[in-house]
């Protein structure tokens, strides 16, 4: 009941704009970090409901799987680096790549599902009122020193 209290108090819309603005913080950050080719595209963190052109250009670049308007609240699913992410014609990765790099992370005291899709990984990420955006910017930089055994 105190969660529920806090929830109540702060309101429930929001708490629900500040986990979408929190989830595209949160997205900017690993697209800042994996993604650098990108940095002049960054999500609006104040429009509502994920259409700004920005959400569209990263998932057309293979940033995001999908706009973020088409997301819960507060979950994205975001391309691994280049170095490490596969594709889905010359360096498919499967289910066993994605468990190498989510135990990489939980050993480095992150738990976060890593997804294989069509050959390629994502990380799905979510964020909480709870979450810091310094979280985000450690996984960035966990990620960064992942290599393959």
């Amino acid at each position: 009941p105190v969660i529920l209290d806090y929830w109540n108090q702060l309101g429930p819309e929001n708490v629900r704009s500040a986990m979408r603005r929190g989830i595209k913080s949160a997205v900017n950050i690993l697209k800042q970090s994996w993604h650098p080719a990108m940095d002049e595209i960054s999500l609006d963190i104040h429009d509502e409901n994920g259409n700004d052109d920005a959400s569209l250009l990263l998932c057309e670049a293979g940033v995001t799987i999908a706009p973020m308007s088409m997301y819960s609240t507060s979950m994205a699913l975001v391309r691994l680096p280049d170095n490490v992410c596969g594709d889905c014609i010359l360096d498919r990765k499967t289910s066993t790549d994605a468990k190498q790099i989510q135990d990489f992370l939980y050993h480095h005291r992150i738990e976060v599902p890593i997804k294989c899709i069509n050959g390629v990984l994502y990380i799905r990420i979510s964020y909480h009122i709870y979450n810091r955006m310094e979280e985000y910017e450690r996984l960035g930089a966990a990620m960064k020193q992942f290599r393959f055994t």
